[in-house]
């Protein structure tokens, strides 16, 4: 007895680029195809992020894409739908190597004649450590004689102290300049405000005068 025609759903994937840092975003050109001899349903796939070649549903979600149109068989027009998402990967993955591969139908709405075969390619990628971001005072002259010192922070930092030389200088760091303070250290004495690369000091001017580096 001839079986009878089923769709056979499989999750093409292709990324813009192969080195990424930890944090970093990336494109996922993704292609739901239909390799079965029947026309598919709509369906969802799951686009992961894994540290084996063999993608799994426990692996990192990145991107669910769903199709909601009818796709063809296989080698007629409208076989596949195309989906491009942008996607970030997790600040915290230690250096290394990654694999993104997708999972059509994943969670099986849509019977199929094969089910081994939702993955139809693994893209192998490199993962470098976060990138930071040097914070330095807009002025290397300050009016309170007190030598001031750049800081780094990580490039998605929210809070932070910054502290000048060693006489106990005050600042309060702020998300975005212009919203006002967000942690103080001690409060009410000066302020530092950051936006990316740039930032804005203002000292304790009650301090004696002195041109310092």
């Amino acid at each position: 007895m001839t079986a009878p025609p089923q769709p056979d759903l499989s999750e093409y994937v292709a990324v813009n680029h192969t080195t990424v840092a930890a944090g970093g975003s990336l494109t996922i050109d993704a292609y739901d195809m239909n390799l079965g001899n029947a026309d598919s349903g709509p369906s969802t796939a799951q686009i992961y992020l894994s540290t084996s070649p063999t993608i799994t549903t426990s692996d990192t979600v990145l991107a669910t894409v769903t199709t909601s149109e009818t796709l063809a068989t296989v080698g007629q027009p409208g076989y596949y739908d195309h989906q491009q998402v942008t996607v970030a990967l997790p600040g915290n993955l230690a250096p290394g190597t990654y694999y993104i591969g997708g999972i059509a139908n994943y969670n099986n709405q849509v019977s199929e004649s094969n089910e081994t075969n939702n993955t139809y390619d693994v893209v192998q990628i490199t993962v470098t450590a976060p990138v930071s971001q040097s914070i330095t005072p807009a002025q290397s002259t300050v009016a309170s004689g007190v030598t001031t010192q750049s800081a780094t922070t990580p490039a998605n930092a929210s809070l932070g102290k910054l502290f000048a030389g060693s006489g106990g200088d005050n600042f309060v760091f702020a998300a975005n300049p212009g919203n006002g303070p967000a942690a103080s250290y001690p409060p009410a004495q000066g302020h530092i405000e950051f936006n990316h690369a740039f930032a804005a000091v203002a000292l304790d001017r009650r301090r004696a005068p002195s041109s310092s580096v």
